[in-house]
């Protein structure tokens, strides 16, 4: 199961800006590009690398989730899901890029292919046309009414996918060859504006020299599971593992179809914004005048030197921040809590000014003399 797989070489492409619709792609650490700002609802971006690898046989597409994507993506529109129009390389020689070729492919394979289906009402584009989803063939068929689409439906509509692309004859210059991608997704609707985009959210692209490549058939779930020892699984990636194992089983036909039918009852969820902490904390840095294109002084999590310090060996957390705000030796909360309640009540608070409390602080010692219950034990982080 380890060396079923062939070996991929993920490219770092270049994007040329103005293909993009004004789409941002910001560039991650493993390669992949993550879709961000405006959003077309139709455009085809252009991306360009350099690569040595001879004899190149296929190109794997991988979409992938990401947090910042609706619904975690992968990709932009309001379910997560995506529509591929056309997937195109062309290949040129490193020393003579002026001489592209566009490449021709043999074939496609992909771990979802849906059966055409028709666009939901909010991509229409007012063109009268029929366009559709469906199979991965769709992407390379050179008809912009059809697209690869991965829409899987409720409950499992937001997962990665992966998509490779055969070329019908290996791809190979001596001195290195310059390939140029050409994503196409214009099966948006009319107004960019009211989030009818059905863009790619964030993917990877990817060569191989490997002959008969296709696309890993394998959820990236159930390979992640399977590469731990069978009696270290948790129960829940054993139940994963089991999940996909059942669909590949004949005598299962009859079950596979009743769970099938379940999940196609299953009901559309709503959403919700939530916080979650970054494995990889985002640089924060002083803006001049608040210009976030003018950054200046690197900045870390901290509180002022002239109050309690953060206990020592905290992580700069906003749960460390909570506890520390509530912290008995905190000088200030409890006469910040006592300065509003008084506000609250009579107008206006001992210290007028309750947004710069330190102003007034004299005052506040003397209500807390009157007032020390409000320095309460029973202040916790838990909900914080």
């Amino acid at each position: 199961m380890k060396t079923d797989q062939p070996e991929w070489t993920v490219v770092r492409p270049e994007i040329e800006d103005i293909s993009t619709g004004g789409q941002r792609y910001l560039p991650l650490k493993d390669g992949s590009l993550l879709a961000q700002g405006y959003a077309p609802t139709k455009h085809r971006v252009k991306l360009i690398t350099k690569t040595d690898v001879q004899n190149i046989t296929a190109f794997r597409l991988e979409l992938l989730n990401d947090p910042n994507l609706p619904r975690g993506g992968p990709g932009r529109s309001l379910k997560g899901t995506s529509a591929l129009t056309e997937f195109e390389v062309e290949a040129a020689a490193a020393d003579a890029p002026e001489k592209a070729t566009k490449i021709k492919f043999a074939k496609a394979t992909a771990d979802i292919n849906p059966p055409e289906t028709p666009l939901d009402a909010i991509y229409d584009d007012k063109s009268g046309k029929r366009r559709v989803t469906g199979p991965v063939e769709f992407a390379i068929d050179g008809n912009e009414d059809t697209a690869w689409g991965i829409d899987a439906g409720p409950g499992l509509r937001n997962q990665p996918r992966k998509a490779v692309f055969t070329a019908a004859a290996p791809v190979s210059n001596a001195g290195g060859t310059i390939l140029t991608f050409y994503l196409s997704q214009k099966h948006g609707g009319w107004n960019s504006d009211d989030n009818q985009n059905h863009n790619l959210g964030r993917f990877r692209l990817a060569i191989t020299t490997s002959a008969n490549a296709v696309a890993d058939p394998l959820p990236q779930v159930v390979r992640d599971a399977l590469a731990i020892p069978r009696e270290r699984r948790t129960p829940a990636q054993i139940a994963t593992v089991f999940g996909y194992w059942r669909t590949t089983v004949p005598d299962w036909r009859e079950a596979n179809a009743t769970i099938a039918d379940l999940w196609r009852e299953h009901p559309e969820a709503s959403t919700q914004l939530v916080l979650e902490e970054r494995d990889d904390p985002r640089d924060t840095h002083i803006l001049t005048r608040g210009d976030f294109l003018k950054r200046t002084k690197l900045v870390t999590p901290d509180v002022p030197a002239f109050l309690n310090p953060l206990p020592q060996g905290s992580a700069p957390s906003r749960l460390t921040f909570a506890r520390w705000l509530v912290d008995r030796n905190s000088p200030t909360t409890a006469r910040a809590f006592v300065n509003r309640t008084w506000q609250a009540y009579f107008g206006i608070g001992l210290v007028a000014t309750a947004e710069d409390l330190l102003a007034g602080r004299a005052k506040c010692r003397l209500i807390l003399s009157f007032s020390t219950g409000w320095r309460s034990n029973s202040w916790t982080a838990t909900g914080a």
